[in-house]
């Protein structure tokens, strides 16, 4: 009887090889991305946890202006902790026309060593 030298239900080594470099190499290609999402996660999240808070502050600040009228106009600054991050705000009134005002409020913070910001804008009617 004569002997197999070969099993050909097997894998060969260089089989095996090329599979794992194609692995590999897919493997590179998908690691930055999975770092790409982990920070879009973390920055909207974090626009998450401003967004309550900048959208209280406009409408206050919308109501404000509707019942003194442009006695508080101008510009405003100041900074807020929610949750563990700092955000920095800045609040803007000008007048468009007689009697109406558009109210700029932008909010800035630092994620992943960059700088952020949104803006939220509306139109305010003022007593005459």
């Amino acid at each position: 009887m004569m002997s197999r030298t070969g099993n050909k239900d097997a894998f060969s080594l260089l089989e095996v090889l090329v599979a794992t470099v194609i692995l590999s190499v897919g493997v590179v290609f998908l690691f930055p991305s999975f770092f790409l999402a982990t920070d879009a996660l973390g920055i909207t999240n974090d626009q998450l946890v401003a967004l309550p808070w900048a959208e209280n502050k406009l409408w206050e600040d919308a109501r404000a202006l509707e019942r003194v009228g442009p006695a508080v106009a101008g510009f405003d600054a100041g900074q807020v902790s929610l949750g563990k991050k700092t955000y920095i705000w800045e609040r803007s009134s000008e007048e468009v026309e007689p009697g109406l005002f558009v109210l700029t409020l932008t909010v800035r913070w630092v994620a992943g060593g960059r700088e952020h910001e949104m803006v939220y804008a509306t139109y305010v009617p003022t007593p005459l």
